[in-house]
């Protein structure tokens, strides 16, 4: 059998080496790539731009020759596929540096061909000090430029590459600000989550201008300025990172289904409408492991399994693709975010019957070193109280919250059968009730109607006749009646039992505790803000 494989990134050398391995000298595989290179960690790039990785040649993991060697695949480096004959089941290519075309016969066709990143379509969008970030070359040609004494820097796009790099920009003593044309950054995320990652890079002192279009880019033989429909940004480099679109162009008029956007159509064992042609990586579709609804996720991890699930297929063995959560992380200025499954919005917007809960806690004993706040959102199916989604923010710890809700999630795990998991625990890991085992007991404490909590939005529209108290033992939010847990034994003076209080604190257990003191007392209506303060931003709301 012949397997042709166009693209050697991630997916490509992926379902190369695998076929290999399952079939060895009964299948040839081919292996076409228009780069000198393959295999590179494009999520490394913002790193080497930073300089947190000192030698781009730590990004490859392998070279051509090595591949070769270990793999046997017949690898065609500098080799441009240019177009296919589903019929005569033909790749035509060309070879880079000579223009020689070629043509490649399959039996399977396994398409990996990657996406490329967008240029906003603004005047100026290509002058000197414009810059993308996908491929080793972009990263190199950034990396030159900024040593060149850049002060000034824009990163348009406010998604999981934007701010990685701005907060390597910033970490070199870069002015830099964040344009995203969105409400929110962090897309994929709820309101309230990318709302509190603004907050943190702004206090880090990257500004982040929200629902900002991008106009032009100012400048006469350099990038001078930014243009926005509300500012003028002064800025030496602009980066883009608006998303990326799949490298599909040499694919019109073949026949194969495509999205409004390129990606190819695939079911779930990575076939297109042409039963001998495949498609894996960035240039694909998958499901929603939740949903079952086709998405479009070019990440590196999904590339790495749909390539496996690819060869796997044509090896002969009837698996699938389950499909994505969704999960995705990203370090930023000011701490990390992550998350999988479903958010709140997400689930609201599909007609879900959905319980969730945020809690602000300690990612370890408070008195072990480094201690810091997580952020967590458990998102749960209110009538069966299985997982269904996960949110977490933190400087640590972020990766393992969310590793964890991708396990339960995709085991389908109750949040009952979470609550007594006895996860690791030692001070200088976590706690003796777990991060996600104490989330777990406030959403299912709120599903019992045990604890009354509001998210930010839902606090923000409470009735103005609301009674707002500062539960924190020292108070600390002006406007608000200070009333610590420790000094409540009773009525509250001026406070009626049928006002509607709101009990606020640093992280949202006092809150909590004096909740249930005060219904104790006879007080009927109080909600607690999830999160409190170390969540939430109360003073400029």
């Amino acid at each position: 059998m012949k397997v042709v494989i166009i693209g050697a990134v991630a997916a490509g050398t992926k379902t190369a080496a695998k076929l290999k391995r399952e079939l060895g000298d009964e299948c040839q595989v081919t292996l076409l790539e228009k780069h000198p290179y393959i295999s590179y960690s494009g999520c490394g790039l913002p790193y080497y731009v930073g300089g947190e990785v000192a030698d781009i040649d730590k990004l490859y993991t392998n070279t051509p020759d090595e591949y070769r060697k270990v793999t046997e695949v017949d690898l065609h480096c500098q080799t441009e596929a240019i177009g296919i004959d589903r019929e005569k089941k033909f790749v035509y290519a060309r070879q880079v540096e000579t223009g020689e075309t070629m043509t490649f016969p399959y039996d399977k066709l396994v398409l990996a061909v990657g996406a490329s990143p967008i240029r906003p379509p603004v005047e100026g969008n290509e002058l000197p000090g414009t810059f993308v970030l996908r491929t080793p070359e972009d990263a190199e040609k950034l990396r030159q430029f900024l040593q060149q004494g850049v002060k000034r820097a824009v990163v348009v796009g406010g998604g999981l590459i934007g701010l990685e790099i701005a907060d390597e920009l910033k970490n070199q003593g870069i002015r830099t600000v964040i344009l995203e044309g969105a409400p929110h950054i962090l897309p994929g995320f709820d309101p309230d989550f990318a709302e509190h990652a603004e907050n943190l890079l702004m206090e880090e002192g990257i500004p982040v201008f929200t629902q900002e279009k991008l106009l032009a880019i100012e400048g006469e033989a350099k990038v001078e300025a930014v243009k926005t429909q509300n500012r003028r940004i002064k800025a030496d480099a602009v980066i883009f990172a608006v998303g990326v679109r799949p490298n599909t162009d040499m694919l019109f008029g073949s026949g194969l289904i495509m999205t409004a956007n390129g990606a190819i159509v695939t079911d779930s064992q990575m076939k297109t409408n042409d039963p001998n042609i495949f498609a894996v990586g960035d240039c694909a579709t998958v499901h929603n492991r939740q949903t079952g609804e086709r998405v479009w996720a070019p990440l590196g991890s999904i590339a790495n399994l749909t390539g496996r699930i690819c060869a796997e297929v044509i090896a002969g063995h009837p698996v699938q693709y389950p499909g994505t959560l969704g999960t995705a992380i990203v370090k930023f200025a000011g701490g990390n975010a992550a998350k999988t499954g479903m958010t709140v919005t997400q689930a609201n917007a599909l007609g879900c019957k959905v319980i969730h809960a945020t809690i602000s806690i300690d990612d370890k004993v408070n008195f072990y070193p480094g201690a810091s706040v997580l952020n967590i959102r458990l998102v749960a199916d209110s009538e069966t109280h299985k997982l269904l989604g996960v949110q977490v923010t933190g400087k640590n710890a972020v990766d393992k919250i969310v590793d964890m809700g991708v396990a339960l999630i995709t085991l389908g795990a109750r949040l009952e059968e979470i609550q007594n998991m006895d996860f690791s625990y030692a001070p200088p890991f976590s706690l003796a009730i777990h991060p996600f085992v104490h989330a777990t007991n406030v959403l299912l404490n709120k599903a019992a109607g045990k604890m009354v909590g509001v998210d930010m939005d839902e606090f923000r529209q409470l009735p103005e006749q609301t009674v707002y108290l500062d539960v924190m033992k020292t108070a600390n939010i002006d406007g608000y009646r200070s009333a610590p847990v420790k000094t409540i034994h009773g009525d509250l003076d001026g406070i009626g039992k049928e006002q509607l209080i709101a009990l606020v604190c640093e992280k949202g257990k006092q809150g909590y505790l004096a909740q249930n003191k005060l219904q104790r007392y006879g007080y009927k209506h109080t909600v607690v803000l999830e999160g409190g303060t170390k969540f939430n931003d109360i003073e400029n709301d």
